[in-house]
Formats: structure tokens, sequence, C-alpha cells
């Protein structure tokens, strides 16, 4: 892998450790939880220069420090993987390390699905995530807290339970289920009337859905690259030696990070689905410190 390939991979990891932090928090004030701060997004930006797997580490660092322990595990995983493909191995090794000292630690869920009502058409979300058919009963690391899980069926009223798990480790289920018959339709004629059609309840969707917020904040991160990419291509041409070939490289890393950005914003922001517009955001970007400042007003 060359220099100048690493570079702008990093670069693009970054920004999406970045976007991926700002749709979180929006994810969970559309949650109707209290709004709150990302509380180790600052860490995020304070080695927001450092190649990607640093700025996971120092996640997985806060995270723990924070008792989100699955968090912190899943991290430190994940910052093992970006450094074998950089070739970091000193990086991936004491990772690895700390992935490994938090197993003890970790609460799993599992959610389960009994036999009698596991049938067509059946869905269940944890978190607001899909689980998939493989992973029902699986026991998954989850931070401790409180865990939403429901389930639609066809023909049946939606089920939704919350689940505490305390900050200790150890295994912990729930079951899926009994579902109820929906209420019945008010002002039916007779009970050998057509029924109704019932609108089953689900979560309230995001006043700007996840996969907008994700466009938008990378579309405007890819044209602050662009920019900086600019500015260091323009300044090159004023300079010589290794200052300009410093420049050329920062320019061209930027330039491929900011066009892979932009492209990737458009495309979730061409295939998401309708949502209330966003109402103001605004972008700062600084060539001279490489630095990058999104502000959004939902």
């Amino acid at each position: 892998m060359s220099r100048r390939t690493t570079a702008s991979s990093s670069i693009a990891g970054r920004f999406a450790i970045v976007a991926s932090l700002l749709v979180a928090c929006h994810e969970r004030s559309a949650a109707a939880e209290p709004p709150r701060a990302e509380p180790c997004a600052a860490e995020a930006a304070r080695v927001l220069d450092a190649p990607a797997a640093r700025i996971l580490q120092a996640l997985a660092t806060c995270h723990a420090a924070h008792g989100k322990t699955a968090s912190a595990w899943a991290e430190h995983l994940e910052a093992a993987t970006l450094a074998r493909r950089e070739m970091r191995l000193d990086v991936e090794r004491v990772a690895l390390r700390a992935a490994a000292s938090l197993e003890p630690q970790l609460a799993t869920l599992a959610v389960r699905v009994p036999a009698a009502w596991d049938l067509e058409g059946l869905v269940v979300h944890r978190d607001g995530i899909v689980l998939e058919r493989a992973a029902w009963g699986t026991a998954a690391p989850v931070d401790p807290g409180e865990h939403r899980v429901a389930a639609t069926l066809p023909g049946k009223a939606a089920w939704v339970r919350t689940v505490h798990v305390p900050a200790r480790p150890g295994p912990h289920a729930i079951d899926v289920g009994p579902f109820e018959d929906p209420p019945p339709a008010v002002g039916a004629a007779s009970l050998t009337s057509a029924p109704a059609p019932v609108d089953y309840p689900i979560a309230p969707e995001p006043r700007f859905g996840a996969q907008r917020t994700a466009g938008v904040v990378l579309g405007v991160v890819g044209l602050a690259g662009l920019g900086v990419g600019t500015y260091y291509g323009v300044r090159a041409l004023d300079l010589d030696g290794d200052d300009a070939k410093t420049s050329t490289t920062i320019a061209t890393a930027s330039l491929a990070a900011g066009g892979g950005a932009l492209l990737l914003g458009g495309i979730l922001l061409l295939t998401a689905p309708k949502s209330r517009a966003l109402r103001a955001i605004d972008v700062t970007a600084s060539p001279a410190g490489a630095s990058v400042g999104v502000h959004g007003t939902f």
C-alpha cells in the first residue's frame, strides 16, 4: 500500500468516525431520550489528526471510563482491524489486548423468539436495529442501562418491552411475546363487517432521518476536504523541494477523501426516505490547521 493511499484511507476513516458520532447523537435525541452530548465526542476531536485506529482507541478508552464496556470492546476490535489494514502491527496488538481485558466485564443480552411466535412476517428490533433471524437467541454484548426490544407481527398489536441491564458482567435474556390482538376499529357496523385496517404503533421517525443526516455530514465534510485539497494544491505551486512535495501529498489525499465522502453523502441522500428538512447547517474549514467544523440545526 502506498503512502498516498494510506493517507487517503486514514482521512476518510476519520471523517466516517466523526459522522457516526454526530448521527448517534441525533438518533438518541430522536428516540425521545433526554438530549445530551456524546460524552466522548471531545476525545475524538482532540485526536482528529491521528490515524483512524488511534481515534477509535481514544473513544474506546473514554467509553470504558463511562461504563460503556460493550462499546469500548467493539471499538478496540475495530481499531485492531484498521491497524492491520494500515500495517500498524504494534497498534493492532495493543487494541487486541485492550479488547481481551474488557471481555470479563461484558454483559450480554439475548432476544429469544419462542416457537409459538416464530411466524412468517415477524420482525424483531433491539434499540431500533432489526435483528436478523440468525441473531435471535444469540447473546450479544451490550452496554449497561436500558435497552428497548420491540417486535411486530401481521395481524397483531406491536409488542414492546424495556430491559434493564445492570452494570455488572453476566448474561441476560428476554422472550418475545405474547402478542395481543389489535383493538377493534371504532364505529364498526357489525362483527360480520370487513375488518378495518389497523395501524401498528412504531417508533417515531426522526425529524431528519439518520441516513439523511449521515449524507449531509459526509457531503459537507467532502466539500471541506475538497477545499483543503484545493488550498494545498495551489500552495504547492509556490513552493519548492520537500515543502512542495508535502503540500502535493496533502492536496492529493484531501481531494481523494473529500471526493469519496461527497460521493457517499450524495448516495445516502438520494436513497434516504423523505423526512423533514434540515433547517440550517454551517461548515467551517481551516486549511492551515487541516480542521473541519460542522454545525447543524434540526
